[in-house]
């Protein structure tokens, strides 16, 4: 699995530097006018792209890994989720943010009637962003949540949570919301795994 994350990531940042593709340049999707963030975010087309490549990821770690529990605690692979939990929360942050005050899409949600079809777009590569990181918090609780103890794990997690918190509070951060939405999902889809499952008839 993480040979494929890198090879992904290799490639999809070759692709970044060597510009769009022939006969992409010149379409409004991939036009820095319309929206560009960053170096990964350099369009509007560039962030469906690498939305639909997170998307793929996750869902083929949940393929490989979210099958079930693993057989024992394991501290250091649940923290390595959730720092890639934390991390790719932070990076989503930054991009619903800069989707707002970085672009000239229309994302006024109180006049959706004036939506055009790069709004819907960018509400699209958001959800699309959202719909991953659910995937892979899934795959991490399905894999974690029945193993982990308190005493060995729990602890670890709620210290990598607070540096979480107190890192983007010195970046900057200031949205209760923006700082904290990563962590009741996963609660949610630990408690909704823990249900009792009705035998196949």
């Amino acid at each position: 699995m993480l040979s494929l994350v890198l090879s992904v990531a290799a490639l999809r940042w070759w692709m970044l530097m060597a510009g769009p593709l022939p006969g992409l340049e010149g379409l409004p999707l991939f036009d820095p006018a319309l929206f560009a963030a960053s170096a990964l975010l350099p369009s509007l087309g560039d962030l469906l792209v690498n939305a639909l490549l997170l998307l793929v990821l996750a869902a083929t770690a949940h393929h490989l890994l979210g099958r079930g529990p693993v057989d024992q605690e394991r501290p250091r692979e649940a923290w390595g989720w959730a720092t890639v939990l934390l991390a790719l929360g932070a990076w989503t942050n930054g991009v619903l943010i800069g989707i707002v005050n970085d672009s000239s899409v229309d994302l006024d949600l109180y006049h959706v009637q004036s939506f055009d079809r790069y709004s819907w777009l960018a509400l699209a590569g958001m959800g699309t962003l959202l719909g991953a990181w659910t995937l892979f918090a899934h795959t991490g609780v399905r894999r974690h949540a029945a193993t982990i103890t308190f005493r060995r794990t729990g602890v670890g997690l709620l210290l990598l949570i607070t540096v979480h918190l107190v890192v983007l509070h010195l970046a900057g951060v200031r949205d209760t919301v923006l700082m904290v939405w990563p962590l009741p999902p996963v609660v949610l889809l630990a408690a909704l795994d823990r249900r009792p499952r009705m035998a196949p008839g």
